[in-house]
């Protein structure tokens, strides 16, 4: 197995705030999902955001695909998927829109695997996204975050907001990412989930 994700001893203090990050450590491979467990407030969505770029670490190593890599760094970033508990694209916009706007972010999109995905979860091309429900919307996250050269997901309440039977289709989807080499971090407040999918937890 490769190593996708490797953190060491990471921390995170607000000036503003008694909450702490403290020692984040975990290592995730091809082939595994790792789960995120943890009330809220424990650190679960600052850890995740870290990751991503959104706040900056104290202190600790982060390694990627084996290296550490700056902020501003974005190659690496072509191998990560992101899923928030939202759809973060303006939603005047409808699905072939997205796929044009993401051609011109990732290096490494895929418009046939973007709309073969489209096509599983059945959703609508051309009507304006901010008429979708919001299990549409994280389906629609989740396509984007499979449609580029990715190997390493994050999801931070992925299926929020889905019915049982889109959860399934999601479910699968993410066991067939892992079985074909990737590998997943995944933070839910559905247990089930992380019941399903993950190999190893992680307590925050």
């Amino acid at each position: 197995m490769t190593t996708l994700l490797n953190l060491d001893c990471v921390n995170k203090q607000y000036k503003s705030s008694d909450f702490k990050l403290q020692d984040a450590s975990l290592t995730i491979s091809t082939n595994e999902t790792v789960g995120l467990i943890g009330k809220n407030g424990s650190g679960k969505s600052t850890l995740i955001n870290i990751l991503v770029g959104n706040r900056h670490k104290d202190n600790g190593s982060i390694a990627f695909f084996g290296e550490e890599h700056a902020m501003d760094d974005v190659e690496y970033k072509e191998h990560i998927g992101v899923v928030f508990d939202d759809l973060r694209v303006p939603n005047k916009l409808t699905i072939k829109d997205i796929d044009k706007v993401f051609q011109s972010i990732y290096m490494t999109w895929n418009s046939q695997k973007f709309f073969d995905l489209i096509k599983y979860f059945e959703l609508p091309l051309q009507t304006k996204i901010k008429t979708f429900s919001r299990g549409m919307r994280m389906k629609i996250a989740l396509t984007i975050a499979l449609s580029h050269d990715v190997k390493l997901l994050i999801l931070d309440e992925a299926t929020a907001g889905m019915d049982v039977s889109g959860r399934e289709e999601v479910m699968e989807l993410l066991e067939d990412f892992v079985a074909q080499g990737g590998g997943i971090l995944i933070s839910s407040h559905i247990s089930e989930d992380i019941e399903q999918l993950a190999d190893k937890l992680v307590f925050m």
